[in-house]
């Protein structure tokens, strides 16, 4: 571990994977997600400030690393849900940008159905053959999991083709159109 050997020559390290994406990045917003030594942490908390808006200890070496698989476990969770959302409920004729204004204010809100327009599946493979390697190594059974990751191959293909008209834009463009 890149740890161990660090520590064996007197140095320090943290792992710190970061959340939010290219917006936050920016903007300097971004989300840091950090495990290692507290002493640690502090001293590099400043660093990360320069470019994160929030910077979390989650703890031990690794613990970065994990809080950033289970975010993205959850990112894309919600995105296939959003796709599968969105299209029964067009199927019954919903105005989407409608119902994702009341969504946004109840049970249903998410950071995925807030920014659906930046949700792009590009890295939903690899992050759900993450989560699905880590509940391999930990004997875990996570069906959910896996049926996720299934799902984003083809949810990556829907959102870039026909994807479910959350905001409206699609809508607003025919009106346009018709006028």
């Amino acid at each position: 571990m890149l740890a161990e050997r660090a520590r064996a020559k007197g140095i320090e390290v943290l792992d710190a994977p970061i959340c939010r994406g290219q917006r936050a990045a920016d903007e300097g917003t971004m989300l840091t997600l950090c495990g290692g030594k507290a002493e640690v942490f502090a001293r590099a908390k400043p660093v990360y400030a320069t470019f994160s808006k929030d910077i979390l200890l989650l703890g031990d070496i690794g613990a970065g690393q994990v809080g950033k698989a289970m975010n993205n476990f959850l990112l894309w969770v919600n995105g296939v849900a959003l796709i599968e959302a969105g299209r029964l409920s067009e199927a019954y004729g919903m105005d989407l940008a409608a119902l994702r204004e009341a969504l946004l204010m109840s049970s249903g809100a998410s950071d995925a159905l807030k920014n659906w327009e930046n949700v792009s599946f590009l890295w939903a493979l690899k992050d759900m053959q993450i989560v699905t390697r880590m509940a391999d190594e930990a004997r875990l059974c996570m069906p959910v999991a896996g049926a996720i990751k299934e799902l984003v191959k083809d949810a990556r293909r829907i959102k870039q083709t026909s994807p479910p008209d959350w905001t409206g834009r699609r809508l607003a463009t025919a009106r346009l159109g018709e006028a």
